[in-house]
């Protein structure tokens, strides 16, 4: 039997026009893969719960990875981005989400992931895909485990 978890995701693009009033474009909800690897991740979490774990224990997302990958999706054993270029850390930025959308401070089947590119990160490249990365992760590309 094979496991597969599927995700859903909506980006939300926020910038600033020429006076700077903030500019918002809402993206519609889609449907997105967990990789492999994240079941890694998710089962050690499981095997490895306990009341004195820290709130961050439970969010083992640290970066999300950019890429200029050409294919429309990676299969599900893959561990990396077909072509990662940059990664922008996460930490302090994703947060459990309460069913009326509001940040909770319990585990929820939510989660928020709030990631800003700065205005140096991933210049000249068409971003195709992007990636949660986790586990043992650092900031140099293809490394830790891809969600």
């Amino acid at each position: 039997m094979r496991l597969s978890i599927k995700g859903r995701y909506q980006d939300t693009l926020i910038s600033l026009d020429e006076e700077g009033n903030e500019i918002r474009e809402v993206m519609p909800w889609r449907d997105n893969q967990v990789q492999d690897s994240a079941l890694k991740i998710i089962a050690e979490r499981v095997g490895d719960l306990s009341a004195q774990q820290a709130f961050e224990d439970y969010l083992p997302i640290k970066y999300m990875a950019l890429g200029t990958g050409t294919s429309s999706a990676q299969a599900y054993d893959a561990e990396t981005l077909e072509t990662e270029v940059d990664r922008v850390e996460a930490d302090g930025l994703v947060n459990f989400i309460d069913s009326g959308g509001a940040v909770s401070s319990t585990p929820t089947n939510k989660i928020r992931i709030t990631v800003i590119l700065g205005a140096a990160q991933a210049n000249g490249n068409t971003l195709t895909e992007f990636g949660l990365v986790g586990g043992d992760a650092t900031e140099v590309v293809y490394t830790g485990y891809l969600f």
